[in-house]
């Protein structure tokens, strides 16, 4: 299972950073956004989604906060 996660993540973040970094290597704009066109600016509505409609869809755990009594705090001192 280990491997299959590492090659997983492995994958994506090469797919990740080739789209990003795609406009930097080119040097213009243009040819940029006529390849993140051609991409549907896939990866643009990917992230937004993970952003913004997931949290509500999965929201994330809430943890219990712990307090402690100042009392408690004066006797270990």
């Amino acid at each position: 299972m280990r491997r299959l996660y590492d090659l997983l993540t492995f994958a994506i973040t090469k797919i990740i950073l080739s789209y990003t970094t795609y406009p930097f290597v080119m040097l213009h704009l243009g040819p940029g956004l006529y390849f993140y066109r051609q991409m549907y600016f896939f990866l643009h509505f990917t992230a937004l989604f993970a952003l913004f409609i997931l949290p509500r869809i999965l929201p994330p755990e809430l943890k219990p906060i712990q307090t402690e009594n100042i009392g408690d705090m004066k006797k270990s001192s």
